[in-house]
């Protein structure tokens, strides 16, 4: 089976394109430990399986997954194995900033962010009444935030012919996401691949997806979780995970450093961080941008070429090199 490493570039959920159909399920999902130290790793495990009343046909389809995570993890390294009639296969992934950006939008949650990543357009099916199945295998990266966290998984597709077709772009480089969110029949259901399919399953809970759903209504747009997968028991979640110091001796500066992320987007950067103030340079040494950390992130215009974003607070400050597309 072969492990994609991600210190840098995240390429997530190989073979997860053989979801890429409107009709599977997560049937279970898993950490490795409830427990992790600050810095140190954590497994995730989703299993994933037909949902329909028959064999899934084969369908060209994107495939896209979602993990929210508290707002200074990241993900390390990711595999992804399906089994059909015994034989496995891979297929790589690559971050997508649409799905990053549509699960904020409609799942947000304050000290979190949402990690999306989507395939290339994939032909495959799943079968029914078989052990055929896909399992991920996300190993992610603690901060150095401690406390307990819940973390959630979300997955989906889309035949459309391109990723483009899912959003439009407003004046200011943000995602319009009106033909994901709001494109409905008459009969309030989503036309084509839109949100019945890019939000197919998920651990979202009930009350989550209502909420949720009743506010955005209001704006005339509709997510909704298709096939949730119920992961709490006695009010404790399957994944639950508490982060506790280190006992590695890492300097305050080592910490503050590890806790932040940075990851350059289009004419933009996105930075992950507990809290302060988020600042763009560019090559010139200008400033482009700034802003106050809300919630975890804060997403900042920056130039084409390679800058610099400064992230202060009371403690210090980090500095960290991006190349912005």
């Amino acid at each position: 089976m072969k492990k994609f490493f991600t210190s840098k570039k995240c390429l997530l959920l190989p073979a997860i394109a053989l979801l890429a159909v409107s009709c599977f399920k997560l049937s279970s999902v898993s950490l490795s430990s409830h427990e992790v130290e600050a810095g140190k790793e954590v497994t995730l495990t989703a299993n994933v399986e037909n949902a329909h009343w028959d064999n899934v046909p084969d369908n060209s389809a994107f495939a896209f997954f979602g993990v929210r995570v508290p707002a200074d993890w990241s993900v390390t390294s990711v595999s992804a194995v399906n089994t059909v009639d015994g034989t496995s296969t891979n297929i790589e992934s690559e971050p997508s900033d649409y799905y990053t950006a549509l699960l904020d939008h409609c799942y947000p949650r304050v000290g979190y962010k949402w990690l999306g990543f989507q395939t290339n357009k994939e032909k495959f099916t799943l079968k029914i009444n078989s052990t055929d199945r896909v399992v991920v295998t996300a190993n992610l990266k603690a901060g150095y935030t401690t406390g307990d966290f819940n973390l959630d998984v979300v997955m989906g597709s889309s035949t459309t012919e391109a990723i483009a077709d899912l959003y439009t772009k407003n004046e200011d480089g943000t995602y319009n996401f009106s033909k994901t969110l709001n494109d409905l029949n008459d009969d309030g259901t989503p036309k084509g691949s839109t949100v019945g399919y890019v939000f197919e399953t998920g651990t979202i809970s009930d009350l989550e997806n209502y909420v949720q759903y009743q506010e955005m209504s209001k704006n005339n747009e509709y997510p909704s979780i298709v096939n949730r997968l119920n992961i709490e028991s006695d009010g404790v979640s399957e994944l639950a995970v508490t982060v506790k110091p280190s006992t590695t001796g890492i300097t305050a500066a080592e910490a503050d450093a590890e806790a932040v992320e940075v990851v350059a987007g289009e004419g933009c950067v996105n930075v992950a961080a507990a809290c302060g103030v988020a600042s763009v340079y560019n090559a010139a040494g200008v400033m482009t941008d700034s802003k106050t950390i809300v919630n975890g992130g804060a997403t900042l215009r920056a130039p084409k070429g390679v800058c610099l974003v400064q992230i202060a607070n009371g403690a210090g400050k980090v500095v960290k090199k991006v190349a912005v597309k």
